[in-house]
């Protein structure tokens, strides 16, 4: 067994989630598409639905099945800029 595929194998149990911010870059969307196929992790794409729908759309993949948030429609919205900020601090990260 290759090491991706021991990598899988034991995230997969786990029921993690990656979450992509960067859903208007192609190699990320191909990459969801990949994720959701194989199934070892919930992608999460943040941004507007429709204009992430239409950007898989574009490049000829789906992102179907996908966890989709909105920032702009997100009740924890101050709560997730409070946990970015404070694991970035180290990074000079500042609300």
């Amino acid at each position: 067994m290759d090491l991706i595929q021991k990598l899988k194998d034991q995230v997969k149990p786990l029921g993690k989630k990656i979450v992509l911010p960067e859903y208007k870059d192609e190699r990320v969307l191909k990459a969801t598409e990949i994720i959701l196929k194989e199934g070892f992790v919930t992608p999460v794409l943040v941004g507007n639905p429709a204009e992430i729908a239409a950007a898989a759309k574009a490049v000829g993949v789906s992102v179907e099945g996908a966890e989709i948030i909105d920032p702009a429609n997100y009740d924890r919205y101050q709560e997730m800029v409070d946990t970015f900020v404070e694991l970035r601090a180290k990074k000079g990260m500042t609300p």
